[in-house]
């Protein structure tokens, strides 16, 4: 398990993305704070339901956002779901 919940590379990475723009990577990452709560709502009840292809749609969608903003945990636990629901 990492030190640090962020990978630090990858986020900066995305700040040089986003060519420095601290405002704009703030508004990205509050999106990501917002919508993975959802995300991970739909993945849950796609499991209770049964509905193997939205859990892995979601599940993708996780683990590639998660990816990007350097979450590298979340993104592993997400690809492992997705591809035990492919």
């Amino acid at each position: 398990m990492p030190d640090h919940p962020i990978d630090e590379a990858a986020f900066g990475q995305l700040l040089e993305t986003v060519g420095g723009d601290e405002e704009f990577l703030a508004e990205l990452i509050g999106t990501y704070l917002a919508d993975s709560p959802n995300l991970l709502a739909e993945m849950r009840s796609a499991i209770e339901s049964g509905e193997t292809e939205t859990l892995r749609r979601a599940a993708h969608t996780l683990k590639s956002t998660s990816a990007t903003f350097g979450v590298s945990r979340l993104a592993g636990i997400a690809r492992e779901i997705e591809a035990a629901a492919a």
